[in-house]
């Protein structure tokens, strides 16, 4: 065989937009919106974005093509991100008799995975406990 079998990805997560007809329509309400497109963004993310992938075998014979390194590509690398620190954010929680200030945090989302730091209080320049670490 010329083609053993097709391995889908993506590298990013895909944008996707959807318009709900009928009964689904409640799902445009502003209440649900941002959980449903949530929801069906962290679904294609866990089957489709890279460490995932679709595989579909054209062969049966496993001596032509392994399917097992097509479905499960090894890592290129670790990603290990610390949130440390941030200066000058826009204040958006306003106060009669001192400045605006923010809660920040970092969100990170990678594939199917995502990670929230601890928030940082009532500030503009935060700083973040070094324990705070995604791996």
């Amino acid at each position: 065989p010329i083609i053993g079998g097709v391995v889908a990805y993506f590298l990013d997560p895909p944008k996707v937009e959807a318009r709900f007809e009928g009964l689904a329509k409640i799902a445009d309400f502003a209440l649900l919106q941002g959980s449903v497109r949530s929801i069906i963004n962290r679904e294609i993310a866990q089957i489709l974005v890279l460490p995932n992938v679709l595989y579909c075998p054209m062969v049966d014979d496993e001596d032509v093509v392994d399917s097992a390194v097509l479905n499960d590509p090894k890592p290129a690398g670790v990603l290990r991100v610390t949130a440390i620190s941030a200066r000058n954010l826009k204040g958006v929680d306003w106060h009669f008799f001192s400045k605006a200030t923010s809660d920040p945090y970092l969100r990170l989302m990678l594939s199917a995975d995502e990670w929230k730091s601890s928030t940082v209080y009532k500030t503009c320049d935060p700083e973040w406990p070094a324990e705070d670490v995604k791996e």
